[in-house]
Parts: structure tokens; sequence; C-alpha cells
């Protein structure tokens, strides 16, 4: 009963059906929760493309929770790595209900945080690794990591590590340069639009850590 402030959580790795102490906390201080599989990830349904899809899921999301009679029209997010990815990514949709977000180790650049290091170079081990755990056939175990770090040609690995042609792993194999087809995917190329205030998190010895000074 009521109408609370709505703390959000959209992720790619299943949400969890359990209260944790991290959304405990959240709720003994007054807020609702929501934990959302983004699309095409376990319970959602559609096509998971993490290029295309955020901004505006994030956006419908957020003025979805605003019409709830439990919500009081304003909304936080909070999570790291893709998950706060998915923050950057519905801010940048400057939705009137999100209050502020709370973005951990993520970065904001999908060319040179995620895809291919500074100097050009594709993260084999970075990237690979994290699409063989997260596009792998159901009931197949994710390739051994030897195995995927040495696969030749490159430019068939989304075959070995996803069992299918993946379009988006296509593309960045065809840009392998910072060109217009990465600035227009870049979040840090667009931060300053941001209207809601950010809590960004960073590591010293994580992989994102330059990123996130970058991001703020």
């Amino acid at each position: 009963q009521g109408r609370y402030p709505v703390a959000v959580q959209r992720t790619p790795y299943r949400k969890v059906s359990q209260v944790t102490p991290g959304l405990r906390a959240f709720l003994d201080h007054g807020y609702a929760v929501v934990t959302q599989d983004v699309r095409g990830r376990y319970e959602s349904e559609g096509v998971f493309n993490q290029f295309a899809q955020e901004e505006d899921d994030g956006e419908d999301t957020l003025a979805w929770i605003a019409r709830q009679a439990w919500s009081d029209g304003r909304a936080g997010m909070f999570g790291g790595s893709y998950v706060g990815l998915a923050q950057w990514r519905a801010a940048l949709a400057r939705p009137p209900s999100l209050k502020a977000i709370a973005p951990a180790v993520c970065g904001g650049d999908e060319y040179l945080d995620r895809y291919y290091s500074r100097g050009g170079a594709f993260r084999l081990g970075h990237r690979l690794r994290w699409l063989a755990e997260n596009y792998k056939p159901p009931q197949k175990p994710v390739v051994d990591f030897q195995k995927l770090v040495t696969y030749l040609p490159l430019a068939r690995a989304d075959r070995l590590l996803a069992g299918r042609t993946l379009d988006f792993f296509q593309a960045v194999m065809q840009h392998p340069t910072y060109d217009d087809y990465w600035r227009a995917l870049s979040t840090r190329l667009r931060a300053a639009t941001v209207q809601a205030p950010a809590q960004i998190f960073a590591g010293w010895y994580d992989v994102y850590c330059n990123a996130d000074l970058e991001m703020w």
C-alpha cells in the first residue's frame, strides 16, 4: 500500500526472485524495487541486442513504473557491469522520472572499453569469454578459454561460442577502427546530455577504471 520512490535494476544476468540483503536495504528505507531481465534474456521475450535496445527499453520501463499505483513517479537505477551500462543508456533518453543513477565498473564506450584496445587490438579474452558465457546454446558448456582465444579465423568465432552467426559480432569485425559506427554507439560522447545525477563506482584494478573516470 502507498506510493514509493522506486529502485530499478535491469540485468542480462537473470533477475533474482528472493529478497537479497542489498534489495532489503532499499525496502527498509522506503523504496519499492523493480528487477527486470533485459530484452531477450531469461524471462524477457525478444532478441538480445546489447547495442540497440537499452536506451529505448530503459525509457519504456521507467515510463511504465511511473504509471503504477505503487510508484510516486520517481526512480533511481543501480548495479554494475552491463547493469551499469543499462543505466547510462536509459539516462541518455532523459526520462523525467529518472532522478539518479549509480553505475559501477561499466565504462561508457563500446569500442574503447569492450571490443578493442586503444591501440586497435581486439580484446580476445575480455569479449570472447563474455560472449561465450552469455550467448552459448542452452544446455551447452561454455567453450574452453584456450580454444576460444586461439580460434581462427576470428570473424567466425561467433559460430564457435554461440553456435550461430551473431549479426552484431559481424558488425564488430567489419569496423576494426574507431569510425562513425562506434561513435554512434558511444555513451561517453553523449554523456553531457544526461540530466540525472550519477554516483559512479570504479575500481583501481578493474578493466573499466580509466573509462569510469572518463565518464565522471
